[in-house]
């Protein structure tokens, strides 16, 4: 069974969540898009829309 469209989106952004979560354990790491995109395994470029688009939804991330 396929898993819809806006659920796939859901478990992207909290993947990314996580991941800052995760980074920001470590007091001493500066979390940047680089160091998010390290933790993922993806592209900084995808860290930075991924930020623009969870920003337009809540604005505790600056």
């Amino acid at each position: 069974m396929p898993i819809p469209h806006e659920t796939m989106r859901s478990l992207t952004e909290e993947n990314y969540l996580k991941a800052i979560y995760r980074l920001s354990l470590n007091k001493k790491l500066k979390i940047s898009p680089t160091a998010i995109a390290d933790e993922m395994g993806v592209s900084a470029a995808s860290v930075i829309d991924m930020i623009k688009k969870l920003s337009e939804k809540a604005d505790f991330i600056r």
